[in-house]
């Protein structure tokens, strides 16, 4: 993905809806439940269907269901045949061949057959209307695929496509050429990116849609309407309407039917504004899984109704936290900013080490995470490292291990870095820093605007948890002014940015990221101070702009050990150490703050265990194919069992 960033307004837990009217019994099950369609309900809108240029995870939630790769995640989260049967690499990882599977179709979104098959030709088609319409991960594959970075820069004729490295011996091969070595690329083609485009179909969406002629103007390929695509993947989308709804049908065709149990998904847009509708809903024997969220005033009632079915949702490969805005431009959106001397004191500060780590210290992430849950859903939240648990394991330890131990190195004394655990509340150590920055020349009080989704009052209750913890654990010399906001002004401010005078805060928690594919650099490369994809969000400009700040905050040098670490391709121990340095030189410096993961939750659910395939990368997280209904709740004591069946399967399969 230019990798993804995915926003935090997701609830605890998806409301997986079942087409159903019937009441819940007391033993947990529903006679009327039906176990074949459902209806999710969400708090954002797709954008675009155009799967080869977006790389928002409010698209991926369609697109994922609609086209297949070449690749995808089994349940066990292993890397298992799709539109490619076998593949293989050279000896030096540099070309990797694809063998596509026979006999699989396009279809269009009411169900009818395209004329051409599937064929190698549609990987070359969709790469290259990437790379015409300038697609938001075109910065992964620049310096990766061999010619593709000096294509996207030339007129874009044939000839100049001809030199980019995506060969087709045959209609059934593709061959990928490789600038380097990249031990990980087979995890890459996961991505919407390397997916397929009929080419026939694609120019017939306007005259702006021709290869090497693109116009987005004159061009209706992938636009937010059912027909603007083809599709070959498990469902197709037959309706869809800006908030409002969409359906997902599933595709009676598909290559891989029988495993795909839900004949239909829904989902119905919601601002979030009733705490109580996904447990309205479930109640009402109509929903398949809901949250149960401490923020309700009877929430003990809930919880001692629910024990014997209430279980903890599973981690999962996302890290969200505290992004500092180093160069605002824009103060639109504001509790303090009108005063010019206030508002230099802020970037004086956010540009300070010290400052920053005065911060970290006064957060409560625990109380900040709790407002909303119970302390034990709150700890189990946290996460201290920008990266994913399956980043890379050595035999001297899990990644996470080799950040603690490089962190450890760096900062001279051992700090528990692990899941669930929160290290660095500290108002001892706050109020250090706040002197050392002091004496750096930081003028305190210090006020922070922070956006907040103003329909929101879990996000609302959030916001004003970390504004009191850190006034109280800096003796109100930080002040955070949590600024409430439409979801739609928050997003154009702090998230779907396309340039980064536009954001419009000095501090966010808005915005997460997710792998895109099995290797720690997925997360690392994000501070790139070159191209890396949250700039935008830090309010900084690519390349060689801004660089006084970027060598003041300590990411030039963060970019230099990111560079350095990916050389590494022959020594996967060595690479993922070198990798684990960068991330704990990001504790270091502190010019992110990670704090959690996407949300996790107690719920309750008549959704089989882990029956859904796992992808802990690359647009396939989003995919309902495997996941099962069943008529009755999940007890908390058979999802344990199942849990830990499936820890076991995936220990053994990786053996």
């Amino acid at each position: 993905m230019k990798k993804r960033l995915i926003a935090s307004l997701v609830v605890a837990a998806l409301a997986l809806t079942a087409c159903s009217t019937g009441k819940s019994g007391t033993n947990g099950g529903n006679s009327n439940f039906k176990t074949d369609s459902l209806t999710v309900s969400e708090d954002f809108d797709l954008q675009k269907l155009d799967y080869t240029v977006t790389d928002k995870n409010s698209d991926h939630e369609f697109v994922s269901n609609l086209v297949d790769t070449l690749l995808e995640n089994d349940r066990l989260g292993n890397l298992i045949p799709s539109l490619a049967t076998e593949w293989k690499a050279n000896d030096d990882k540099t070309v990797w061949t694809f063998k596509l599977r026979d006999g699989v179709k396009w279809y269009t979104n009411t169900g009818e057959e395209y004329p051409k098959a599937l064929t190698s030709e549609d990987f070359v088609t969709g790469l290259r209307h990437g790379a015409d319409f300038k697609s938001n991960m075109s910065w992964l594959l620049e310096g990766l695929i061999k010619g593709y970075k000096e294509y996207c820069a030339s007129k874009k004729t044939d000839e100049d496509w001809a030199k980019v490295g995506i060969k087709t011996p045959d209609e059934k091969t593709v061959v990928y050429e490789l600038t380097h070595t990249v031990p990980y690329f087979e995890t890459m083609v996961t991505y919407g990116v390397f997916s397929p485009v009929k080419k026939e179909f694609l120019e017939s969406k306007g005259e702006g849609c021709k290869l090497g002629a693109p116009d987005p103007k004159k061009c209706d390929f992938g636009k937010a309407t059912p027909d603007s695509i083809l599709y070959n993947g498990c469902f197709l989308l037959s309706k869809y309407q800006a908030k409002s709804e969409a359906e997902l049908v599933q595709n009676a065709n598909y290559w891989d039917k029988k495993n795909v149990h839900l004949k239909s998904v829904k989902y119905i847009y919601s601002d979030g504004s009733d705490m109580y509708a996904g447990i309205k809903n479930f109640e009402a024997g109509t929903t398949a899984t809901a949250a149960l969220v401490a923020a309700w005033k009877d929430y003990d009632v809930y919880l001692e109704k629910y024990k014997k079915y209430a279980y903890l949702s599973m981690p999962n490969a996302s890290a969200f936290g505290v992004i500092f805005n180093m160069n605002r431009k824009s103060f639109k959106q504001t509790k303090y900013a009108n005063d010019e001397t206030l508002r230099k004191n802020t970037r004086e500060a956010v540009l300070n080490e010290n400052f920053r780590k005065a911060l970290r210290s006064a957060f409560d992430a625990v109380a900040w995470l709790g407002s909303n849950a119970p302390e034990v859903v709150a700890k189990a939240q946290i996460r201290n490292i920008n990266n994913f648990p399956d980043a890379g394991t050595t035999k001297d330890g899990t990644y996470f291990e080799l950040v603690e131990k490089a962190f450890t190195e760096l900062n001279g004394k051992r700090v528990n870095l692990k899941d669930g655990q929160y290290p660095w509340l500290n108002k001892e150590e706050a109020m250090k820093y706040i002197e050392k920055a002091k004496a750096e020349g930081v003028k305190f009080p210090v006020h922070l605007d922070l956006p907040v989704a103003e329909t929101r009052k879990d996000l609302v209750n959030k916001a004003n948890s970390i504004a009191q913890s850190v006034k109280e654990n800096t003796d109100g010399n930080i002040l955070v002014e949590p600024v409430l906001m439409d979801r739609e002004t928050l997003t154009n401010v702090a998230f779907q940015l396309a340039d980064p005078a536009k954001a419009d805060y000095d501090i966010s928690t808005f915005s997460g990221w997710g792998p895109d594919y099995a290797d720690p650099k997925s997360f690392c490369d994000i501070f790139n101070a070159v191209d890396g994809t949250y700039l935008k969000n830090m309010g900084l400009q690519p390349g060689d702009k801004d660089k006084e700040i970027k060598d003041k905050i300590g990411m030039s040098e963060y970019t230099k050990m990111v560079q350095a670490a990916d050389k590494v391709t022959t020594d996967m121990d060595a690479r993922y150490k070198a990798y684990a340095k960068c991330d704990a030189f990001l504790l270091q410096k502190a010019f992110f703050l990670p704090n959690s993961q996407q949300t996790r939750g107690l719920a309750i659910s008549r959704v089989k265990p882990f029956t859904r395939y796992y992808a802990p990368y690359g647009k396939n997280t989003n995919c309902w194919k495997g996941l099962e209904l069943q008529n009755k709740m999940v007890t908390a004591e058979e999802f344990a069992k199942a849990q830990d069946a499936w820890e076991k399967a995936r220990a053994a399969s990786k053996k």
